[in-house]
């Protein structure tokens, strides 16, 4: 039951990408004006912030949510799952960000949209890389 519940999960995860990446390409690829521009920035408005809002929501809380129940009952020491909770809870930091770029998408476009969104992702790779780093730094200060 708990495998068939984590394949859903993903399934769930790829079907929001290809969502988001099938909506991002309708908007960029329906008017292509926006690349003779001399600064070439496809503007995706209000439906792809909406979408990517949602969906950042929901899959930041599946993320923060599922670890916390699948390890409730485990018999790791406190100190163990308050690790493991912190690294989890990180991606509220990607939702935070996320917003951010949401918003930008809708008020500012743009440079800024752009920036943001590479904001975003590099965000994104420090918290999945989150579980790494708070291991070695726990490493090495319980070595010294």
């Amino acid at each position: 039951a708990t495998r068939n519940f984590i394949r859903c999960i993903a399934a769930f995860f790829i079907v929001i990408m290809c969502v988001l990446l099938a909506q991002k390409v309708w908007v960029c690829e329906g008017n292509t004006a926006w690349k003779l521009e001399p600064s070439p920035t496809c503007h995706l408005g209000l439906q792809v912030a909406v979408t990517e809002l949602v969906t950042d929501i929901v899959s930041d809380t599946i993320l923060v949510l599922l670890p916390i129940f699948f390890l409730w009952g485990s018999r790791l020491r406190a100190g163990q799952k308050r690790r493991v909770y912190a690294i989890f809870s990180a991606s509220c930091i990607t939702t935070i960000v996320s917003i951010v770029q949401d918003w930008l998408i809708l008020a500012a476009g743009g440079l800024r949209e752009v920036t943001a969104s590479m904001v975003e992702v590099s965000v994104s790779v420090i918290v999945a890389n989150l579980p790494f780093l708070v291991s070695t730094v726990y490493r090495f200060f319980r070595k010294n």
